[in-house]
């Protein structure tokens, strides 16, 4: 963008200059040369020494060009944008309070580090990122010895996404490896809900437990999660019941309590 008191003089707005087809690191390599060209070109303008777009080349030897240079701008340090970072910024920005959440996201791009070799999320790809999704896919968990679900891919597919949708938007990195990758839908569940029989056992037996335990198959029991879920759980994925608009209703041994 030509400087508004300088555009009569120059005859422009914009400096632009084509290059057709090209990836973005090719159009950045290309744009350095271009850049200090329009720069020249601006400050003849100031000093008087105005000439035409087309004449004007650097006054000096042209600068050589940052390998870190893109075209959003220059680059971060890279200490700005280790995985750690990006996730901080990514809870802060998301208010990420539950730390099961936070530390989900943490499990997944250590994962991610260990097969890139690096925690740098400046330079993660999209070939990065489907090496790694294929690499989740056909090796086993080494906690079980077994496969992975479809459902825990996509789990650490959508971490991915979340983190690095926030750092291009905060302007810690300048592409978002997630951009081209198909994120699937997770797989329904084939197991069926709890009977009417089965939800008065667990609350029968519940009964005789220790309050830590009936809270649990409490919550088993009316939401029909299973243990491992429940453990998940924060208390933001429970919707608490309001009695006249300012007591919660609690479960207790005998039924629900105000609180």
């Amino acid at each position: 963008m030509v400087p508004v008191e300088l555009q009569g003089r120059i005859g422009k707005k914009v400096f632009s200059t084509p290059v057709w087809k090209v990836t973005k690191s090719e159009a950045a390599a290309l744009a350095w040369p271009e850049v200090q060209k329009f720069e020249a070109l601006i400050e003849n303008a100031r000093s008087g020494k105005c000439r035409s777009a087309i004449e004007v080349e650097a006054q000096a030897p042209l600068r050589p060009l940052v390998p870190s240079f893109q075209l959003r701008g220059v680059r971060n340090d890279a200490r700005e944008t280790t995985f750690t970072k990006l996730i901080e910024e990514w809870a802060r920005k998301k208010r990420i309070n539950n730390p099961q959440t936070r530390r989900r996201a943490e499990t997944h791009f250590q994962r991610l580090a260990e097969f890139l070799g690096h925690d740098n999320g400046a330079d993660v790809t999209s070939h990065d990122i489907v090496r790694f999704e294929k690499h989740l896919e056909t090796t086993p968990d080494p906690r079980t010895g077994k496969l992975r679900h479809p459902n825990t891919v996509l789990g650490y597919l959508s971490s991915f996404r979340g983190v690095f949708t926030i750092a291009v938007k905060q302007i810690l990195i300048d592409t978002n490896p997630m951009d081209n990758i198909v994120v699937g839908s997770k797989i329904e569940s084939k197991r069926q809900p709890y009977s009417v029989e089965q939800v008065t056992l667990i609350l029968s037996r519940a009964q005789h437990e220790t309050d830590e335990i009936f809270l649990s198959l409490l919550t088993e029991a009316y939401t029909g999660c299973r243990v491992s879920e429940i453990a998940d759980c924060s208390t933001r994925d429970f919707n608490f019941v309001k009695n006249g608009g300012d007591k919660t209703l609690l479960p207790t041994r005998g039924g629900w309590r105000d609180s």
